[in-house]
């Protein structure tokens, strides 16, 4: 009997040793790609929920970065930090429900969309006055869909990369059909998801008389930024709609 009593301490303290991490816990410790005194902290989206994010950059004109599916601020770091866009103000951010974000239960779960505008409102409380917000991947919609809403007093353009056309209730073909938002879209010829057909129609749908589609030479997804082409469209779209 003994026997068994120890037993099943030993069963519970080793469940106890591996059970998954609490939000809490997830919490506790920051992104190891955020070096020391690089500017890092905690948002509050409109339902409470808490966004982590980073931001480089200075000036009058300012970014939000937007992740992908299985992504987080990291996957932005090196463009934060890239010394031709230091004229910006940058700010990248973990969707709720990844990185170090807050996962909150269904249905708040799924409104990515406040979280993109609040860091909007993070960025301009820092100084930004005029905000473009990109969005790669999974992270379009909810971005094209932020930059709509608030276009045109609080963000003043949007950039899609590689996006997706909608996730639980964001529409990116919709967003920009309804408004007038500068706009660019840049994808590979032949995206690795397949997303190139799903960028043009994004393109041809916008209302927008400021819009613009550029086509990378590469293969993958997303990765748009190496090519110089891109990159000199990306800058120039920058610069003519936030300055």
């Amino acid at each position: 009997m003994r026997h068994r009593r120890v037993v099943a301490a030993l069963v519970a303290l080793t469940a106890a040793t591996v059970a998954f991490p609490t939000a809490s816990a997830r919490t506790s410790a920051w992104h190891d790609c955020v070096r020391a005194g690089e500017r890092h902290g905690f948002l509050r989206a409109a339902d409470g929920v808490r966004i982590a994010y980073a931001e480089l950059g200075h000036g009058t004109g300012g970014i939000v970065f937007a992740h992908g599916a299985r992504g987080d601020l990291c996957d932005w770091m090196g463009l934060l930090r890239d010394p031709r866009l230091q004229r910006f103000r940058m700010l990248a951010f973990d969707f709720r429900g990844s990185g170090l974000s807050d996962y909150p239960d269904y249905p708040r779960s799924i409104g990515y969309r406040k979280d993109v505008i609040a860091a909007v409102a993070q960025l301009r409380r820092d100084g930004a006055q005029r905000v473009a917000v990109l969005g790669i991947s999974r992270g379009g919609p909810a971005a094209l869909a932020a930059a709509a809403q608030l276009y045109p007093r609080r963000a003043q353009a949007a950039i899609a990369v590689a996006s997706i056309d909608e996730l639980v209730g964001d529409d990116a073909i919709a967003a920009v059909r309804r408004s007038s938002m500068p706009l660019l879209v840049m994808v590979n010829a032949r995206d690795g998801l397949g997303l190139t057909p799903t960028s043009r129609a994004i393109y041809r749908a916008s209302a927008s008389p400021r819009k613009e589609l550029v086509i990378a030479p590469g293969q993958g997804h997303g990765d748009v930024f190496r090519f110089p082409r891109t990159w000199k469209a990306f800058v120039a779209f920058l610069r003519r709609e936030v300055g």
